[in-house]
């Protein structure tokens, strides 16, 4: 099937994973997407040919250093996630761990040996 033109947009609110997943799919193994932002890149749909680009020398596993749109993305995130960890200095002074309510049943006991 020969690629459209145009790259497919991902829905930033995942509404539809699985079905967004199967269009990318259908468009085939390798295709032009923009991430959040209008970040260019590519989606790899076939674990087969994800293997092949990461054994090819060619290909750079190194985000940072080959695709400068990748550190505002992870500023992004970082930002996105700053409630979950808050640091004064060098050290940690407080991190914010999902609890489960009060009501919640108490966690299985592990089998015995």
């Amino acid at each position: 099937m020969e690629e459209p033109t145009v790259p497919a947009v991902l829905d930033p609110s995942g509404r539809d994973v699985h079905g967004e997943g199967a269009a990318l799919r259908a468009r085939g193994e390798a295709v032009r997407v923009l991430l959040p932002g209008g970040v260019p890149a590519w989606a790899i749909t076939r674990h087969e040919v994800i293997r092949a680009l990461m054994g090819d020398a060619r290909v750079s596993k190194d985000a940072c250093r080959h695709w400068p749109a990748w550190i505002g993305l992870i500023l992004a995130i970082l930002i996105a996630i700053g409630g979950y960890l808050r640091y004064a200095g060098d050290e940690p002074t407080e991190v914010n761990i999902a609890k489960a309510p009060s009501d919640a049943p108490p966690p299985a006991e592990p089998p015995a040996a």
